[in-house]
């Protein structure tokens, strides 16, 4: 069982960062190196690495690190571990961050001082603070066209988000988050069986419940992005399938999730113009690819990806994630049950009120 937050801590707030790792021993040494370097006071912070059945020695890069405490668990995906980490936490705020992500020597001190009031539980609702994620310098040149494309359509995807100030949002990415512990384990914590988008999840029944979500630009981590052709494919068809589960839990709250429900029709539309009227249908492919590349000229400025990879990008955006929608939507419902309990239980709280 875990401690409780030392009662000395009296000038402070206890924060524990949570780092989750599968397989990543290659980047979690520099992320715990990243960690080891805060200006946030060590006094205040610990450092929990939640081992989901590594087989690749990530476990033995955590032990090297004096004063991270390893947990190990055999492989239970993401959403177990980061709810098992929190479950451990000491803190009363828990930050997350990614295996393949180092922070900022100011991160963890920019996410904290951008809460308006650090009391406990906080009395001005917000809950969470998530900060800004780029992609790493040292990445092959693909990651970085990718990381310019995520970063260039933030508005639409809510991932890499524009915003220069601190501001209410409706979601954090998991990878650069911080969360009032208490709030996070009332809530039921991450899902299961909702990946990649279980972040998304959680933080849409926060806000239900009455929990405010802020960002800052300030706390920065650089993320490793995925640097395959194949990878870049799954994880397209992977927050597609993810989407439609958010979907059938809370219905439809984020502008991506509306894509897909807008391509299938349009595509249906083009079809039976096709059938009845082709010249008709050939027009307004061309009209509807002329407005699209427009759009995309502009949005792709300062992206510094070149216009034929910004295309292609989109368009396997747009293609790949609706497909892994759909198809998620169609397993369901030849999979009952079709609807999700959108509340879930409390989380169980091993650490006693401090």
């Amino acid at each position: 069982m875990a401690a409780p937050c030392p009662d000395d801590l009296v000038d402070g707030i206890m924060v524990s960062v949570v780092v989750c790792v599968y397989n990543d021993a290659d980047y979690l040494e520099a992320c715990l190196q990243s960690l080891g370097i805060q200006s946030y006071p060590a006094a205040w912070t610990e450092i929990l690495v939640v081992d989901d059945g590594s087989t690749d020695g990530s476990g033995e890069v955590a032990e090297r690190f004096h004063g991270v405490r390893l947990i190990r668990q055999e492989n239970q995906g993401p959403a177990t571990a980061r709810n098992r980490g929190v479950q451990q936490a000491r803190g009363r705020w828990v930050a997350f961050i990614d295996s393949d992500c180092e922070a900022e020597p100011d991160w963890l001190e920019k996410l904290v001082a951008a809460l308006p009031e650090l009391e406990n539980p906080p009395s001005h609702g917000v809950v969470a603070m998530g900060g800004a994620q780029k992609g790493h310098s040292d990445d092959p040149p693909l990651a970085r066209e990718i990381d310019g494309f995520l970063t260039a359509i933030g508005f639409i995807g809510d991932y890499v988000k524009p915003h220069r100030q601190a501001t209410p949002v409706g979601h954090n990415a998991s990878c650069n988050v911080l969360y009032h512990r208490r709030t996070f384990l009332r809530v039921g914590g991450f899902r299961l069986g909702v990946f990649p988008g279980e972040d998304v999840e959680l933080d849409r029944r926060i806000s239900l419940a009455g929990g405010r979500i802020h960002f800052t630009p300030n706390a920065l981590v650089h993320h490793h992005r995925v640097n395959t052709w194949a990878a870049w494919r799954r994880m397209l068809i992977a927050y597609g399938r993810a989407s439609a589960d958010n979907v059938r839990l809370h219905g439809i709250f984020r502008i991506i999730q509306l894509i897909p429900l807008l391509l299938l029709p349009m595509a249906a539309g083009w079809g039976i113009l096709m059938a009845w009227w082709p010249v008709t249908a050939w027009s307004v492919l061309a009209v509807t690819l002329l407005v699209c590349g427009g759009g995309a000229v502009r949005i792709s400025r300062g992206s510094g990806v070149p216009m034929g990879r910004f295309l292609l990008f989109s368009a396997m955006t747009a293609t790949l994630f609706t497909w892994g929608f759909w198809n998620r939507l169609v397993t369901v419902l030849m999979t009952p049950p079709y609807r999700l309990e959108t509340a879930l239980p409390p989380l169980a709280d091993p650490v006693p009120e401090d």
